[in-house]
């Protein structure tokens, strides 16, 4: 409670220190700008949260548009994770052995904006034969343009690949709204992952956008903040993968969850899951029968894993 209150009264020392100079200290990338508060004329940060958390405020030097004033253009753009995706996923395995990934993506009600984007995220360069919907377009995109891809059948620590679908004109998923039919192929095994959703490609800015300007923008345009950012389940172990290794995976990604908040550790599902991952473990991989944990799973994103343990654990 004490350092509670002591975090309180920084806060509010900050905020009233920086509102002098028209902003304040934000823990997020960027600093906040206070409510009612111009940026300074003279000020060098030219992008800011806020007004309210849903926004980004751009104000720089009309100089740098090329127009000799002493004033700043400002103006207020949406934030592109004002989405809410909830992902129900489905996996099956083909006669050759190819795992048949289908998903579905439903925009909560409690959503501000429609879902543009979004994205699977993929462990290693190989892990995705294919990517597919009827009618939003799929990418396959580098997680970044500095990296060299890994040899086929490298799992990464962090993604490798993302695949990504674009909604048509007028075909944002909506709140409120499911956008069902699309699919993923490969031949790793299920495993959790994350997905990241957005409203849109980009943010509304000018075409224009002093280069200084854009480059302050550029953090904001990093997957992480870019996107609302979810857990659910894709392509994630390759054949070699022993039993053991794939049950303790799912057990560091079930406590990040429980961490997140989204499982609830007193989840009978989650209790019963996780004792019979650490007797895989335990025993080194021994086949083990998971069907009366199968069976109780309650929310979608246990739905999702029990469906992944199926296939990868049975």
């Amino acid at each position: 409670m004490k350092l509670m209150n002591i975090s309180l009264i920084l806060a509010v020392f900050i905020t009233a220190a920086s509102a002098q100079q028209g902003y304040t200290i934000s823990f997020g990338p960027l600093p906040s700008v206070v409510a009612g508060s111009p940026v300074p004329l003279d000020s060098t940060q030219f992008v800011f949260v806020g007004p309210n958390i849903s926004q980004l405020t751009i104000s720089y030097p009309s100089v740098l548009a090329g127009t000799p004033s002493a004033d700043r253009i400002t103006f207020v753009v949406r934030k592109l994770d004002q989405v809410r995706p909830v992902v129900s996923s489905s996996v099956a395995i083909g006669p050759e052995g190819a795992y048949t990934y289908t998903y579905a993506i439903r925009n909560d009600l409690s959503a501000r904006d429609g879902i543009q984007v979004w994205s699977l995220s993929l462990p290693a360069s190989d892990a995705a034969t294919s990517a597919s919907h009827p009618s939003w377009n799929t990418t396959m995109d580098v997680a970044s343009p500095s990296i060299t891809l890994p040899p086929a059948g490298m799992v990464g620590l962090t993604p490798v690949l993302f695949a990504s679908w674009h909604a048509p004109a007028n075909g944002a998923a909506g709140p409120n709204s499911t956008v069902p039919g699309f699919q993923i192929v490969s031949h790793y095994r299920p495993g959790l992952t994350f997905v990241y959703a957005r409203s849109a490609e980009d943010y509304a800015v000018p075409a224009t956008l002093p280069a200084p300007v854009s480059s302050q923008l550029d953090v904001m345009r990093q997957r992480d903040w870019m996107n609302k950012r979810i857990t659910g389940i894709g392509p994630r172990f390759p054949d070699d993968w022993t039993r053991d290794v794939i049950a303790a995976d799912f057990r560091d990604g079930i406590a990040r969850l429980i961490l997140a908040g989204e499982l609830d550790a007193s989840s009978n599902f989650v209790i019963m899951l996780n004792t019979s991952l650490d007797a895989i473990i335990s025993s080194q991989g021994a086949p083990l029968p998971l069907a009366n944990v199968i069976a109780i799973a309650g929310s979608q994103l246990e739905k999702n894993i029990a469906n992944a343990i199926s296939l990868s654990l049975q």
